[in-house]
Order: structure tokens, then C-alpha cells, then sequence
């Protein structure tokens, strides 16, 4: 979060027309409550500055933002940040957002496996979008890496294929 005021005051002065602030993980380095407050911080101070606002901010959990504490840190962050629905039982949310369906995966204590939960969430979600959305596309933020992707060395999903067998089935996933 070192670059975030920067990075929000770039968004604020060049992308009024942006729908979100989309952030995958790790909002912050260890998940405590004052880095929470100092991203707050850089959001508001932006906003204080240049007068403009900010678009809304959507977030996801990396594995850095419950290191050495609980979730309660990242769910009081996430309530706050327009994913009043994320809990300790569900840290995953989906949003409309301008007629487009955003959904945010996450998993609990840097776990690197979506749970069966999870995807059978997602699986509905998709679902969901197809039938009663035009099958328009589907943006998914999520902070692990999906394997064979990118440099997987850190953070690859161990179960890249359960997640690919989901989203195959729609041809409108991002």
C-alpha cells in the first residue's frame, strides 16, 4: 500500500468514467488494523485533495492481508467497501456493476485450494449471469494466480482445474 496514494490520486484525475477501484489482494502487508486505516487514509486524503471523488473501491483477500491476525480486519475493510455480504463463512461476494457481473474469490489464511464451496458458488453465479443477464461477461478478481498462468512460484490456485472445469462451461468469463 506504499503506492496506493499515488495510484488512487492517478485514478481520481484521469478515470472519472471508472466504474471501480479493483483491488486482488493484499490491500495490505500484514492485515493489521492500522494499514487498513492507512489505505482509508490515502482514499480519503485523494478525495480531500482533489476535490473529485473516488469510484467505488472492490476488494478481494490476498494472502498478505491475514497474516499474523484474523479476518475480522479485511471483513471490517471489505463491509465498508461496498461487500457489506463478506463474513468469516463467505469471503466471497459478486456485484452488478453497470449491467456487468464482478465477482471476488477469495480464500481464508493464504490457503492456495478454493474450496467445494466456493466453486459451486461460482459455478451458480455463472449460471446465474447466463440465464438471467444475456450471458454478458463476467469479470472474476481473485489473488491467487491460476497455474501454468504467470509466475506461479508464490501463489498458484492448487486446483486450477476444478476451477478451469466451472468456467469452461461459460465463454464469457474474464
Amino acid at each position: 500500500f506504499r503506492m496506493s496514494k499515488n495510484d488512487y490520486n492517478t485514478n481520481a484525475n484521469n478515470s472519472q468514467n471508472s466504474k471501480g477501484l479493483f483491488i486482488a489482494g493484499d490491500i495490505t502487508y500484514t492485515g493489521l488494523p492500522e494499514e487498513y486505516a492507512i489505505v482509508d487514509s490515502a482514499i480519503n486524503d485523494v478525495q480531500n485533495s482533489t476535490g473529485k471523488t473516488l469510484p467505488p473501491v472492490y476488494a478481494t483477500l490476498g494472502d498478505s492481508d491475514d497474516t499474523d491476525t484474523d479476518l475480522a480486519n479485511y471483513i471490517d475493510f471489505a463491509n465498508s467497501h461496498n461487500a457489506p455480504e463478506v463474513t468469516a463463512d463467505k469471503l466471497y461476494y459478486s456485484k452488478m456493476i453497470d449491467g456487468y457481473k464482478y465477482i471476488f474469490l477469495a480464500n481464508p489464511n493464504g490457503e492456495k485450494t478454493m474450496s467445494s464451496q466456493q466453486l459451486e458458488w461460482l459455478d451458480s453465479e455463472l449460471a446465474d449471469n447466463k440465464e438471467n443477464n444475456d450471458g454478458k461477461p463476467v469479470f472474476i478478481f481473485m489473488h491467487d494466480a491460476l497455474t501454468d498462468t504467470v509466475i506461479t512460484q508464490y501463489a498458484a490456485l492448487t486446483n486450477t482445474a476444478e476451477f478451469g472445469e466451472v468456467t469452461k462451461k461459460y465463454n464469457n468469463v474474464f
